[in-house]
């Protein structure tokens, strides 16, 4: 099955330090003569403008828009070109130890 070759790539990660690695990656490939990629961070930690660059629809025959985001956006966050997600399914949980 082919996939689009338009829109964003939606990414859910489990932290900040995730978000940081995987943009450093795809910058540094992208960089590398690959595929143009314009990754982004989305997590509460970010500024407000910073955050709305997520939102923000690039011109055609730009570079495709990849949004990395926590599991927090993934219920109430909507980027509306966003084509294909990509889900690690890992999560961090705060746990209390009772016997701690």
């Amino acid at each position: 099955k082919d996939c689009p070759r338009d829109g964003a790539i939606l990414v859910f990660v489990p932290g900040v330090g995730e978000i940081t690695r995987l943009i450093t990656e795809l910058q540094y490939r992208s960089e590398g003569g690959g595929c143009r990629l314009l990754p982004l961070p989305l997590h509460g930690g970010l500024p407000p403008d910073q955050q709305r660059r997520c939102f923000e629809v690039p011109p055609k025959g730009g570079p495709r828009k990849v949004v990395i985001s926590t599991n927090v956006a993934e219920t109430s966050v909507t980027v509306p070109d966003v084509t294909i997600v990509i889900d690690t399914a890992r999560e961090r949980r705060l746990c209390l130890d009772p016997g701690a």
